[in-house]
């Protein structure tokens, strides 16, 4: 029995007017002991910008686990998002919006570059509770 509820719900359609493929924010310099990562979050079908999904950054410890450092941010209305001056190390980046599938990528930052991240989300329907 499938019960209605927020996954259920009709994917947006994509207007001729809106634009596809998201920017990427431009961080042009990054501190020398930090590095950024930036990127984007789009519809994996109508590549439709995905404004408002959720990003959330956690550093992984030794032993590949997550820790309790972490960030989270908004895609802004082009898709696009940035975690400026993030401390060198492994972290995890997890995108997510009601109506889609989330997803995570892991990023190795550096110090004093800027990482190139890109999702893009899946239109998921849930059944049940």
């Amino acid at each position: 029995m499938t019960l209605p509820g927020v996954c259920d719900s009709i994917p947006p359609r994509l207007t001729p007017s809106e634009p596809r493929g998201a920017q990427v924010p431009a961080i042009t310099k990054v501190a020398d002991d930090y590095g950024a990562i930036v990127g984007s979050v789009t519809d994996s079908i109508s590549e439709r910008r995905l404004q408002s999904a959720g990003l959330s950054l956690f550093n992984l410890n030794i032993s590949g686990t997550e820790s309790q450092f972490g960030r989270e941010i908004l895609s802004d209305p082009s898709g696009g998002f940035a975690f400026d001056s993030v401390p060198p190390g492994r972290y995890i980046v997890k995108a997510r919006r009601i109506g889609y599938k989330a997803v995570e990528q892991q990023v190795n930052t550096v110090a004093g570059q800027v990482d190139t991240v890109n999702f893009r989300l899946r239109y998921y329907i849930c059944h049940g509770y």
